[in-house]
């Protein structure tokens, strides 16, 4: 039964991974337009659908496998992104455009622009070298320490980043893009005044939320645990 939960869990993984493909060019379109409000109102959403399809999922009740229950909540994530962007952009009457065959299609080789091909292979290298930068610590952990030190990290790693992927994340979108974006305005004065003071702002609040964090996060992350976890997480090495 456990072979064929985590055949069934990796298709769904695949199938959830397959729609977000699709809300992409909705997802850029959004982005090239800066309608942030649209990209975190869609993405609260779809966290929001996936907490609580997990939550529903996993009662003891329904009998539903671990790996199945989190295959489902990651469709319910991916189906919440493809309909919340695309309808945003039906409803504005800019889908037709979007889908058409000319843009989706190439008529010949030479269409290729080279700086335009050497800038998806940087980007293509920039992905790859990103996910095992930020992925590297948990095949290290797989490969060398046992499943308790590896579940003790995961339940550590994904809470304390928790606030950073549900808040700062599509904030840190948004400003990355306004800086790409406006770089045609870079040689005036009064632009890089602006962009500085902007740069430092960001970087005070940052710095204020690392101190309330340090000053306040070992003393109450056994609590946090406890609440959020029970009893049995919250006596294990997670709050040290």
């Amino acid at each position: 039964r456990d072979d064929e939960a985590y055949k069934y869990g990796v298709l769904l993984h695949g199938v959830a991974a397959f729609i977000e493909i699709l809300s992409e060019p909705a997802y850029i379109l959004s982005t090239c337009l800066l309608v942030f409000k649209l990209q975190v109102t869609v993405e609260t959403l779809a966290n929001v659908a996936k907490c609580l399809a997990t939550l529903l999922l996993l009662r003891p009740s329904l009998g539903i496998p671990p790996l199945l229950a989190f295959g489902f909540a990651a469709v319910f994530y991916s189906g919440t992104l493809f309909v919340g962007y695309w309808s945003y952009f039906i409803y504005k009457g800019m889908s037709r455009s979007m889908i058409s065959l000319q843009l989706v299609t190439l008529a010949r080789i030479r269409d290729i622009e080279s700086t335009m091909l050497s800038a998806y292979f940087s980007f293509t290298f920039q992905a790859i070298e990103k996910h095992f930068l930020g992925e590297g610590e948990k095949f290290a952990m797989a490969a060398f320490q046992p499943p308790y030190d590896q579940g003790v990290y995961g339940l550590v790693n994904n809470l304390g980043s928790i606030v950073v992927r549900t808040a700062f994340q599509p904030f840190e979108q948004a400003v990355f893009t306004a800086f790409s974006m406006s770089s045609s305005n870079k040689d005036k004065p009064s632009f890089l005044q602006d962009q500085a003071n902007l740069l430092s702002l960001l970087l005070k609040l940052v710095l204020l939320f690392a101190g309330i964090c340090v000053a306040f996060g070992p003393s109450y992350s056994f609590t946090l645990l406890w609440f959020s976890y029970g009893r049995k997480w919250a006596l294990t090495e997670a709050p040290r």
